[in-house]
């Protein structure tokens, strides 16, 4: 299996999308393209250190929904764009535990518009709380002082639920599932604003920080002592801005004639 590492370091991309916890075999599932790799960190702190320093190299801008990015970077030299700190009482009011991915998709393609340099754009999904379909909105995440990480840390953790019999670990998955329906949708339209703002052309490459346990072992989340593969097994596509341009070459390729 490729190492993600090595794939951010030598793959030339413009965009880098992280779907936040997202696990591989619900990525094929869902979305059903791309390859498997290996990234370097089972949580998104340990992720987020282990590529500042390619980040830093490429001197790219961070949009991020999740604030444990921010958190993490502390007063590093990378420019970060909070979704979570300008659109989370808005949604907080409207009872949506969470920021909405397609908030994160107009920061994104609007930081996009406005730079020529390479754009991270991390989504909170499909990260718990779930608000796909079916929604469920439940959480384990450390508790914050404030703000979106100490709401979502007051909601019920989905294994406990699973324990007093209210849900099953299927029903767990399955809206995890949605919320990575409800991600890649935002992913489309990012795609598609993309080539508005001005970047038709360029290379996208879609990944995720870490996995997610979902019921391996009767266990939920991602805690940093844990080992398991699905934490570190994380989906890796790339697509190009204006895609049809490739899709012709593939296919002239296909015939011999590139």
């Amino acid at each position: 299996m490729k190492q993600q590492i090595d794939l951010l370091r030598s793959t030339p991309w413009d965009v880098l999308v992280i779907l936040d916890a997202c696990r591989w075999d619900a990525f094929q599932r869902v979305v059903g393209d791309g390859q498997a790799v290996r990234s370097p960190a089972n949580c998104t702190p340990r992720w987020c250190k282990a590529v500042l320093p390619i980040l830093q190299a490429r001197g790219a801008r961070y949009v991020t929904a999740n604030p444990v990015v921010n958190r993490t970077y502390g007063d590093t030299a990378l420019p970060i764009v909070s979704v979570w700190h300008d659109h989370w009482a808005r949604f907080h009011a409207e009872r949506i535990p969470t920021v909405h991915p397609m908030s994160t998709t107009a920061l994104g393609i609007l930081k996009a518009a406005n730079t020529k340099a390479p754009v991270v754009v991390h989504y909170m999904q499909p990260h718990s709380p779930y608000i796909g379909t079916p929604p469920l909105a439940a959480a384990r995440i450390s508790d914050g002082q404030r703000g979106p990480t100490h709401a979502m840390s007051k909601l019920e953790r989905p294994d406990r639920l699973v324990e007093q019999g209210a849900l099953t670990w299927e029903d767990v998955r399955a809206a995890y599932r949605g919320n990575l329906r409800l991600a890649w949708e935002a992913v489309q339209a990012l795609l598609d604003g993309l080539a508005q703002a001005g970047r038709a052309g360029a290379l996208v490459v879609i990944t995720a920080d870490h996995g997610e346990v979902l019921g391996e072992r009767g266990r939920f989340g991602h805690e940093a002592h844990w080992v398991d593969d699905v934490l570190y097994r994380v989906p890796w596509l790339e697509r190009r801005v204006g895609g049809e341009i490739d899709s012709i070459r593939d296919r002239l390729e296909a015939l011999g004639y590139v």
